[in-house]
């Protein structure tokens, strides 16, 4: 008897300890404020999920203390493989459906070196920032990328843009099983970019990472009459303790000769269960996961960081979007490409102005509504620096540019 009581003292006392210890990491991790690491985030080689495609876009809504309700989101009842392969250390061939990326890893995030499908290759000389690491709340980064290729096979192919990522907000999620997750990051990744499809080889630039012989505009200035602009959003819901996002949707609109083409938006779950149970050993997110099982949780008072704006309004509308838009280039020769996106129907305003205030060009799109698109001419600006100012309703976005 003595024994007995002797070995469940001891039982009662070694689980005491490691409750204390866990809770310890609990209060560690805690103490961090919640972000994107290379060391709980990056993708790895020999990782294999699937992703899940979501249908009922319109079904998020923001409430009390729940910031991104996707309980509501119902399956499309088909699904995408993603997997991918490791090529040396810091380089993945990332697998999705009939599309190969390969993707440059390291401990500042990763990029995207070229792309290829059935019938069209990209190399990207100037690679495409994907994810910026570490993130957190309020971080942005952005970049320019290039590529050259080819399209069915004897068609030249060039890609420029610039894309911007950002990390608009943090709280709660509900995940479309009915799961709830207490810390996750929304992040935003803005890619504009113009595509050139012709035969003619001899004027590719060949731009290396380093080159000064790229002007970022030249091939805005070259498409002028022959362009297909697309605007690519992807939205990514990371929860901490996941190695992919939970929620990711992509949404890609198409503009040819400055008119809308053709719109697409996919959303895809990878839900905590197959993150758990289908990828190899994570230590470093179970030892997140342990602590947040742990962690009290009181809906009265869950912590959420809105958007840079101060609003939470909109980022929980997932077929929605605010008033935003994009200009692209900076450094200007002959012409500027403006997109962007009304959400109700307005007026948008463009005006050209010199540092000192005074305006030097004018133009009013009326009734404007959902995406759109047009061409700002910049031939008769005289060397120096400008504001663009694009009004959508009463919301002013501002652009500094230099006129070459």
């Amino acid at each position: 008897m003595p024994t007995n009581s002797k070995n469940v003292s001891m039982k009662v006392l070694f689980k005491g300890l490691s409750m204390a210890v866990i809770l310890m990491a609990c209060n560690d991790i805690n103490a961090e404020q919640y972000r994107l690491t290379a060391g709980c985030n990056m993708p790895r080689g020999g990782d294999q999920v699937t992703m899940e495609v979501m249908s009922n876009p319109q079904a998020v809504r923001i409430g009390g203390n729940v910031l991104w309700d996707f309980s509501r989101l119902r399956l499309a009842e088909r699904d995408m493989p993603l997997r991918h392969v490791s090529r040396g250390d810091s380089v993945l061939v990332r697998v999705e459906g009939r599309e190969n990326s390969t993707l440059q890893l390291s401990g500042k995030g990763w990029q995207l070196a070229s792309s290829r499908d059935l019938d069209r290759y990209l190399n990207y000389p100037l690679p495409e920032r994907l994810m910026a690491l570490p993130m957190a709340y309020g971080d942005t980064a952005s970049g320019f990328f290039y590529g050259e290729g080819m399209a069915d096979g004897v068609r030249f192919l060039r890609q420029q843009g610039e894309t911007r990522v950002e990390a608009l907000a943090s709280g709660r999620l509900i995940t479309p099983d009915g799961d709830s997750l207490r810390h996750a990051l929304l992040v935003r990744r803005l890619r504009l970019g113009t595509t050139e499809l012709s035969g003619d080889f001899d004027r590719s630039l060949k731009v290396s990472g380093d080159s000064t012989l790229l002007s970022r505009d030249s091939l805005t200035a070259r498409l002028a009459t022959d362009s297909i602009t697309h605007l690519m959003e992807v939205c990514s819901w990371w929860a901490r303790g996941y190695r992919y996002p939970i929620l990711e949707r992509t949404r890609i609109v198409s503009f040819y000769h400055g008119e809308p083409a053709d719109s697409l938006t996919v959303t895809c779950y990878i839900s905590p269960y197959v993150q758990t149970c289908d990828l190899a050993s994570d230590p470093e997110n179970e030892k997140w996961r342990a602590a947040d099982a742990l962690e009290p949780f009181d809906p009265a008072s869950n912590p959420m960081q809105p958007g840079p704006d101060g609003l939470l309004e909109g980022f929980g509308e997932l077929g929605g979007h605010r008033n935003s838009c994009q200009l692209t280039p900076t450094l200007v020769d002959d012409v500027m490409t403006l997109t962007y996106h009304a959400e109700n129907p307005c007026d948008v305003t463009i005006d050209i102005y010199t540092l000192a205030g005074g305006r030097v060009w004018h133009r009013v799109l009326p009734d404007q509504s959902g995406y759109g698109s047009c061409t700002i001419p910049a031939s008769g600006l005289s060397f120096g620096e400008y504001i663009v100012a694009v009004c959508i309703g009463p919301e002013v976005f501002p652009f500094k540019i230099l006129k070459k």
